[in-house]
């Protein structure tokens, strides 16, 4: 993940002032989870970049832990978070497969536009599984790159070549769902954004008992 951390690191400056790609669609991410979450919750989001999203959605829960491998993206994140009124939201850089979270711990677990730029995707499936109480609720939406572009291959190798990340070629809408339901999580909701890439969005739990 060093290459990761360093690349997005890099760029995290400018990444905090570009708009939101597809407004609407991201409205509507915010809208569909929020009929997900509960006050009495304890939330993990995961590869949170500049913590748009966290600010927007932690007043919903009981408290919010918002991650990510980047330094500098948690930097920017934590001058946004001190222009609000937030107490229940914490920013912490670290990789979830690296962090001393106690599995079980978690009600919900968000991974937005996350799982098309790691390379074994049911190594963090596995893991969210792990940190989720019984019943939990995993929440992701993924571009599925694979879904009518032919230059993923090609723009997967150049980024290998020039940054040394090893990304996966992209995602189709099927490997994201059989991710899923392979690592032990029940699907409870799924819709796909358009225009071109696809985007998933997939509601999926954990089982309340074994």
């Amino acid at each position: 993940m060093e290459n990761t951390a360093k690349f997005w690191n890099k760029i995290a400056e400018k990444y905090s002032k570009k708009p939101i790609d597809d407004k609407d669609g991201y409205d509507k991410t915010i809208r569909v989870t929020r009929t997900l979450l509960r006050s009495s919750q304890r939330v993990l989001e995961i590869g949170c970049g500049t913590g748009t999203r966290a600010l927007e959605l932690c007043a919903d829960v009981r408290e919010y832990i918002a991650t990510d491998v980047a330094t500098e993206m948690i930097r920017i994140a934590d001058e946004k978070l001190l222009q609000t009124k937030a107490s229940n939201l914490t920013f912490k850089a670290c990789d979830v497969l690296d962090a001393s979270f106690t599995p079980g711990s978690f009600d919900v677990v968000l991974a937005y536009n996350l799982f098309h730029l790691i390379p074994d995707p049911d190594l963090y499936t596995r893991r969210i599984f792990d940190l989720l109480k019984p019943g939990g609720i995993f929440i992701s939406k993924t571009p599925c790159l694979r879904e009518g572009s032919r230059l993923i291959p090609i723009a997967a190798k150049v980024m290998a070549f020039f940054y040394g990340l090893k990304l996966p070629n992209g995602l189709q809408v099927k490997d994201m769902t059989e991710c899923v339901t392979r690592n032990g999580f029940g699907i409870i909701e799924s819709h796909e954004y358009q225009p071109k890439p696809v985007r998933i969005f997939i509601a999926a739990q954990k089982p309340v008992s074994n």
